[in-house]
């Protein structure tokens, strides 16, 4: 239900909220990295619009949410970035409301066919390819490591990775971990959506955009490729790994060795150290599948070397 706050902003802004915008339950999370809120309805010339309502409260998310706008200001208009356009945007001391057209939501990924996959492959390599102003901080922030192999993070691992073969898998990754970290580093340092997932599409026509830029950065290329392709894991989603590399590598000029070995050493590093905070949310079969990928990179990582 809006909130008298809500429909103030909204009224600001000239936004007329969908009336399901206005029974309870119905302003949602973006889906997200950011958490933000977000309601649906038109503007004043009746086109279709989502407004993004994005607090400051919690440490980090001022400047997150400044990233987001400065992707929409300073990167989206010269560089034609796959985004949403931004209609208006208004900055206060506890929040940042942007409004956005609104497009289809891409289904969930295992319903995904190859297509919408090539289609994310090429959008990656424009976002990739932007020229990114330097000698601000903006885009140089670091996101946090994710846990340990070892210490007191263990207990928070093996909740996920508890079977003898996971063992295993996380003693090679605990083994090569600097090696790990050096080949995800690469091959380039490029302009970084930093929360890429399906959940993050959305379909305009024929034509594929990203949304919710609060993780924009400086990074390394094999980043959103691989966090990508193991959000996709769970679901169990069929995804045609070997032709999207290929593919990425040709758009962008890179050596397709190189490229693997980087995306294998991010996927294992995000599975070990991001995924067992989300092992409680997690079915059998999630988990199953997280498992076999686990096992299957580890053998493809050893191969590399």
């Amino acid at each position: 239900m809006l909130t008298a706050e809500v429909a103030d902003v909204l009224t600001a802004l000239g936004v007329v909220p969908d009336v399901a915008a206005r029974s309870p339950g119905a302003i949602s999370s973006s889906g997200g990295m950011s958490g933000a809120r977000v309601v649906p309805g038109h503007d004043r010339r009746g086109r279709p619009v989502v407004v993004k309502i994005a607090g400051h409260d919690l440490p980090g998310a001022a400047a997150a949410a400044a990233r987001e706008l400065a992707v929409y200001t300073r990167l989206a208009p010269s560089h034609r970035l796959p985004t949403p356009r931004l209609l208006a945007a208004r900055v206060e001391e506890h929040r940042t409301v942007l409004v956005l057209s609104r497009h289809r939501p891409a289904p969930a990924a295992e319903r995904w066919p190859a297509e919408l996959w090539r289609a994310l492959v090429d959008a990656l390599v424009v976002v990739h390819q932007t020229d990114v102003p330097t000698g601000t901080g903006t885009w140089s922030w670091t996101p946090e490591p994710g846990l340990l192999l070892s210490g007191p993070d263990r207990a928070v691992v093996d909740r996920l990775w508890s079977e003898p073969d996971d063992q295993r898998c996380l003693a090679v990754v605990h083994e090569q971990l600097a090696e790990l970290e050096a080949a995800a580093a690469g091959p380039d340092r490029v302009l970084s959506h930093g929360d890429c997932h399906p959940g993050n599409v959305l379909l305009d026509g024929d034509r594929l955009l990203l949304t919710d830029w609060q993780g924009a950065r400086l990074g390394a290329s094999c980043a959103d490729l691989a966090f990508v392709l193991i959000r996709a894991v769970p679901s169990g989603a069929v995804v045609p790994r070997d032709e999207l590399l290929a593919r990425y590598a040709a758009g962008r000029g890179l050596a397709p060795a190189e490229l693997g070995r980087a995306v294998t050493a991010a996927q294992l590093l995000t599975l070990t150290r991001q995924y067992p905070h989300f092992a409680g949310y997690l079915g059998a079969g999630g988990r199953a599948r997280l498992r076999s990928a686990l096992h299957r990179l580890t053998a493809e990582w050893r191969a590399s070397r």
